[in-house]
C-alpha cells in the first residue's frame, strides 16, 4: 500500500512538471521565441562536482577491451575544492596537487590504493605532514589542468604540483588541431544561453536532478554502457595529420611558468604506457579502429605518444623542472590494464616512486 502510495504521488509529481514546462512555453512564446536575450560566456572547469559521492563500475563493453583490470565496484568521494578526496581531515599540512586526466584519476580502484593516495600515506610514514590533492579527470589535457591550477591550485598555495599529461593532448591535437575548439566536452570557453525560457528550464533541470540524483545516475550508467559517447565523432573522419605538437609544448611550459610565478615547484611526469609493438591483444582493438577512420595507424600513434614523452624530458631539462620518468620505469604490462591505466598493482609500484623522489626533494629543502 506504501510503494503504491509512493509511485502515485511520483507520477503526479512528474505531471505537475510537464504541465508547468507546457505552461512555461505558452508564457515566454512570442515573436522572438526563437531568439535569446544574450549570451553569457564562462571558462569550463572541468572537474567533479564538489562534495559529491558516487560509486563506478567498469562495464561489460569497457572491459571487454582490458586486461588485469581490477574487479567490483569502486567508491570515489570529491571534496569541497572538486578533488578527490584522500579521506584527510586537517588542511594545515604542506601541499601536493596531482594534475591529470583519467590516469591520475585512477578510478577503476579501491579508493586506497590510488596512487595519489598512498603517496601522501608514504610521506606520512616516513614523518612528512603532507596533504595530496588529486586533481585528475577522465578526458583532461594540459591546458585543462592549468585552467584547474589556476583558479583551483594556486589559492591553496600548494609547494608541488605534479603534471601528467600526454595521451589526451595527443587526442585533442590529433582530431581537433588545437586546444581552442569547439569540442562541446573539451573545448576552453563555453556559451550560456540567457533566455527567460532556458533559465527556467535549467532551473526545473536542477531541481529534478537534486531530487532524483542517484535513479540519474544509474540511468547514466547504464546508458553509457550500451551506447559510450565519442567525444571527437565529429571529427573521427578529419584525414588531415598535420599534428601541432608545438602547442603541447607551449601548454606545458605555460604551466611551469604559471607555477613558479607562484613560487610553487612543478614536476613533470612521462606517462606510463603499452604502446609499443607488436601490437597484437585486445587492449590495442578499441585504438587501432578509431585510428582506422582517421586513416591513422597505431604505430604512427605510437611514435607521437612517445615524442610527447620525449618533449616532457626536453622541457625538464631546458626549464630547469623536476622530472619523474615513469615512462622509463613501469615496463611490467601486468601494472596497467590496457594501453595507458594502471591497475592497483601498478598503482602501488607508482606511488612508490613518486614518494621516493619526493621524499629526496623534501629532505633537501628542509621541508
Amino acid at each position: 500500500m506504501k510503494a503504491k502510495t509512493l509511485l502515485i504521488n511520483f507520477l503526479i509529481f512528474l505531471t505537475l512538471i510537464f504541465l508547468l514546462e507546457l505552461s512555461a512555453g505558452l508564457f515566454l512564446k512570442d515573436d522572438n521565441s526563437n531568439e535569446f536575450q544574450g549570451i553569457k560566456r564562462c571558462i569550463q572547469l572541468r572537474e567533479h562536482e564538489p562534495g559529491k559521492k558516487f560509486i563506478v563500475q567498469p562495464d561489460s563493453v569497457y572491459k571487454a577491451f582490458t586486461e588485469n583490470l581490477d574487479t567490483g565496484t569502486f567508491n570515489v568521494l570529491i571534496d569541497k575544492h572538486g578533488f578527490i578526496s584522500n579521506h584527510s581531515i586537517s588542511e594545515e599540512k604542506d601541499k601536493v596537487i596531482f594534475f591529470g586526466g583519467s590516469t591520475t584519476e585512477c578510478l577503476y580502484m579501491p579508493d586506497t590504493l590510488r596512487f595519489p593516495y598512498l603517496v601522501e600515506k608514504r610521506l606520512g610514514e616516513r614523518g612528512y605532514n603532507v596533504k595530496v590533492y588529486n586533481s585528475g579527470v577522465s578526458g583532461n589535457n594540459s591546458m585543462h589542468s592549468l585552467n584547474n591550477l589556476i583558479n583551483k591550485g594556486i589559492p591553496l598555495n600548494p609547494k608541488y604540483c605534479v603534471l601528467m599529461h600526454n595521451i589526451n593532448d595527443l587526442n585533442i591535437l590529433l582530431y581537433e588541431g588545437s586546444y581552442f575548439n569547439d569540442n562541446p566536452s573539451k573545448k576552453l570557453v563555453m556559451d550560456m544561453p540567457q533566455s527567460a525560457k532556458a533559465n527556467l528550464k535549467g532551473s526545473l533541470l536542477l531541481v529534478i536532478q537534486n531530487i532524483f540524483s542517484n535513479t540519474i545516475s544509474l540511468i547514466k550508467q547504464n546508458s553509457y554502457s550500451k551506447n559510450p559517447r565519442d567525444e571527437f565523432e565529429k571529427t573521427r573522419n578529419n584525414t588531415t595529420n598535420n599534428l601541432k605538437s608545438e602547442l603541447y609544448s607551449k601548454s606545458i611550459r605555460t604551466f611551469i611558468q604559471t607555477c613558479k610565478n607562484f613560487n610553487i615547484q612543478p614536476i613533470l611526469v612521462t606517462q606510463f604506457n603499452r604502446l609499443s609493438p607488436p601490437f597484437n591483444g585486445i587492449i590495442y582493438e578499441n585504438p587501432k579502429n578509431k585510428l582506422k577512420h582517421k586513416g591513422h595507424s597505431i604505430e604512427k600513434y605510437s611514435e607521437q605518444y612517445k615524442s610527447f614523452n620525449d618533449t616532457i624530458r626536453a622541457i625538464s631539462l631546458r626549464e630547469n623542472t623536476k622530472l619523474i620518468d615513469l615512462d622509463s620505469l613501469v615496463k611490467e604490462n601486468n601494472m596497467l590494464y590496457d594501453v595507458c591505466h594502471l591497475n592497483s598493482s601498478g598503482s602501488l609500484f607508482v606511488s612508490k616512486i613518486i614518494s621516493d623522489s619526493l621524499s629526496n626533494w623534501m629532505e633537501k629543502n628542509n621541508i
